[in-house]
């Protein structure tokens, strides 16, 4: 387990919190046969890349994992739902790594409420669903922003994150992540709707040329899909050049 002083804390732009670079590296096998592992090793190249990452200093409050899953519009809870509707972890995993390293009783548990989307955190049996409960979760009431945070908080916060690091860098959330950034790729999961087909038949296709076309958009498309989208168009002005 990832003791605390090796917690970092970092900050951007506005915001400020705990990191880890992470330790646990992807690591793609040279015989893989499937587009969604080679299009994941060209992702991680450049956003994330090892399963116990973790980054709590920007806008997204908690970002952990292989591809750096932003739990501020509950991607990473969401990620956690799957894995749990799967059979990968429990509820109770999830539980006892939120609160493995905290002093007292938190109130903090993990639900998957019906579908793997409504996943949430919960602060005494009640779904985390606002900016504030969050920040209670993650930085015991600290906003986020730079120089909000007491010595207490701080402290709180970077015990969130070690609970995290130790949470995805298990060997379940490291099989779980696998297969989930590459279900989510092959679904075109970060693309834009106009882009989503011309990207997907590029996966489908057989062509090598095409296949790299797609895993390079996609490594783009999953930290600003609008971005991505933008640039492609502006290569391809018609769309059907494609």
């Amino acid at each position: 387990m990832t003791e605390v002083v090796k917690i970092g804390w970092g900050g951007y732009a506005d915001y400020e919190g705990p990191y880890f670079w992470g330790k646990q590296k992807y690591v793609y096998a040279e015989s893989a046969r499937c587009v969604g592992d080679k299009v994941t090793a060209v992702v991680t190249a450049t956003e994330g890349g090892t399963y116990d990452a973790y980054n709590g200093y920007d806008v997204c409050r908690s970002t952990p994992g292989l591809i750096q899953f932003c739990d501020k519009v509950y991607n990473a809870s969401r990620m956690l739902g799957w894995a749990i509707s799967e059979g990968c972890i429990t509820e109770e995993f999830v539980t006892m790594h939120a609160n493995m390293h905290m002093d007292g009783d938190t109130g903090v548990s993990f639900r998957l409420r019906g579908h793997p989307k409504e996943a949430r955190y919960c602060i005494f049996g009640e779904p985390v669903i606002t900016d504030a409960m969050q920040q209670a979760v993650f930085f015991l009431g600290a906003s986020g922003h730079k120089g909000s945070f007491s010595a207490h908080q701080r402290e709180h916060a970077k015990n969130w994150a070690r609970g995290q690091v130790g949470l995805w860098g298990s060997r379940s959330m490291q099989f779980a992540q696998r297969m989930y950034v590459s279900k989510q790729i092959m679904g075109a999961r970060y693309i834009t709707r106009a882009l989503k087909p011309v990207i997907q038949r590029w996966l489908a296709s057989d062509n090598p040329y095409e296949q790299a076309a797609a895993a390079v958009y996609t490594s783009y498309a999953a930290n600003s899909p609008r971005r991505a989208s933008q640039a492609l168009r502006t290569v391809f002005p018609s769309g059907t050049d494609f």
